[in-house]
């Protein structure tokens, strides 16, 4: 099973870049967080190399400084895949080892500290990247009525069929995505658009309109 191409522009840090935000800890889950929730909160989950990989942090800081307080937590607790994995054993083998079970419980200390800051779902937006994706679409189902939707770039939603199981078992439970399958021209106009937030409930929006 093949999740990226090796030659995605997307996962290339700028050599000059420095993470704006802070490293925190929600019990065990470590977490990278940054900005005020002036209008609303935005979850990034990242992809198989993990938080520290590419362009995430950059991504959230982005998001933060358009007026949301933005989180992305480490479902892997540290570990991550290489860009040598990919069509190898060890991608299935990764992918089993962080099964549903095994990072939902991180969400849910995730959302608690959104509860806590007194931010509303309906303010509450996701957004995911290769592996995030379908990460939000198990989320979209389990608790759909923590987050307003989903905003989705390069999607791994084929990741069930690991499991033995079918996306479409997911889709008739899950509030509005968004799903892009894009490199970074489109990737970037998409996310500095006037708010994250305001283009996951357009899209709300469009989707039950």
């Amino acid at each position: 099973m093949s999740c990226c191409p090796p030659s995605r522009c997307g996962l290339a840090p700028p050599s000059d870049y420095k993470a704006q935000g802070k490293e925190m800890k929600l019990g065990d889950l470590s977490c990278y967080e940054i900005g005020e929730a002036k209008k609303g909160a935005v979850i990034v989950i990242a992809d198989i190399f993990g938080v520290a990989s590419g362009r995430h942090k950059g991504i959230c800081d982005e998001l933060a400084e358009k007026g949301y307080y933005v989180i992305m937590p480490d479902l892997y607790h540290g570990d991550k895949c290489e860009f040598a994995d990919l069509g190898t054993e060890k991608l299935p083998a990764f992918l089993k080892k962080w099964k549903t079970e095994a990072w939902q419980p991180d969400m849910d200390i995730v959302y608690k500290h959104l509860e806590e800051k007194k931010l509303a779902p309906k303010s509450i937006g996701m957004m995911g990247f290769c592996w995030g994706c379908w990460a939000i679409w198990h989320e979209s189902a389990r608790v759909g009525e923590k987050f307003a939707a989903g905003v989705n770039f390069h999607p791994s939603i084929a990741i069930e069929g690991v499991f033995g199981r079918k996306i479409d078992d997911l889709a008739d439970k899950s509030i509005p995505l968004a799903h892009q399958h894009t490199y970074a021209t489109t990737f970037f106009i998409i996310l500095l658009d006037d708010s994250c937030v305001w283009y996951l409930i357009r899209v709300t929006v469009i989707i039950s309109g």
